[in-house]
């Protein structure tokens, strides 16, 4: 049974704070997104967030407090809130890795999505829908997927995902799809650059080497506080609207 990818970069993220004195600080299930603080023995935080797949949650399981200890297993928990927390609290360890620990010599925060697609056609896994726009504007092909029948509109079904993106010279990628697992399929078929973009994926980039992924376009939460209030209104994070919250990066993955 191959290894879902969430699972080994769970285990790469863990691996990095051996000998640091971790330890969650808060959590929250918010309407749109959980986040997870966490916080060492000089009192310092970051936070981690990832959005709610609400099309995949049910009411099987026992959702858990989130733990360091327990982080690999909780990446790949059959209750869906369980993964998002997982996801959620190896973001916030990622994110204190890159503040507190200098790893975020490995961001450009002068590039933004953009500046990486140059041609398409394009595959946009999942409603980005500001940079679908922008993308439209500049001439270039897009096919826009999205899983949930409720925000579908006029994108297309995960069905056509197979057909189209072998297609595409650039697949755009939420974060969500390492949580519905569908992130290591995408890679498989894909033969273009592919680039995982969202607060979801704020993952520490040496974690994702030798996986498929290129680049990563997400967002250093630079104001704790702040970012909690945000989540806490019901609110989601889009890089492009929500910048104030932090600093909105590219790494490219080697």
């Amino acid at each position: 049974m191959l290894k879902p990818i969430i699972q080994t970069i769970a285990e790469r993220v863990v691996g990095e704070i051996y000998g640091e004195e971790l330890s969650i600080d808060d959590y929250c299930v918010c309407l749109r997104a959980a986040y997870v603080v966490v916080k060492d023995r000089f009192g310092r935080k970051a936070l981690g967030m990832a959005h709610i797949p609400h099309e995949e949650v049910h009411g099987v399981g026992i959702v858990k407090a989130p733990s360091i200890d327990r982080l690999v297993d909780m990446v790949i928990d059959l209750n869906t809130l369980n993964r998002v927390l997982g996801l959620a609290t190896v973001n916030a360890i990622s994110q204190y890795l890159m503040i507190y620990r200098g790893f975020d010599k490995e961001l450009n925060f002068d590039k933004g999505i953009l500046n990486l697609i140059t041609e398409g056609p394009v595959c946009i896994i999942g409603r980005l829908d500001p940079l679908v726009r922008e993308l439209r504007k500049r001439g270039i092909e897009c096919y826009v997927f999205e899983k949930s029948q409720l925000m579908r509109g006029d994108a297309y079904s995960e069905v056509e995902e197979f057909l189209l993106v072998p297609k595409c010279r650039v697949n755009v990628i939420t974060g969500m799809a390492l949580l519905n697992f569908t992130l290591d399929a995408l890679l498989r078929m894909s033969r273009g650059l592919n680039i995982v973009a969202g607060p979801s994926v704020s993952v520490l980039p040496k974690a994702l080497k030798g996986i498929g992924i290129h680049a990563i376009a997400s967002i250093l939460f630079t104001d704790v506080d702040r970012a909690i209030s945000h989540l806490k209104l019901g609110n989601y994070v889009s890089l492009i609207t929500h910048s104030y919250l932090g600093k909105p990066y590219i790494a490219m993955i080697e």
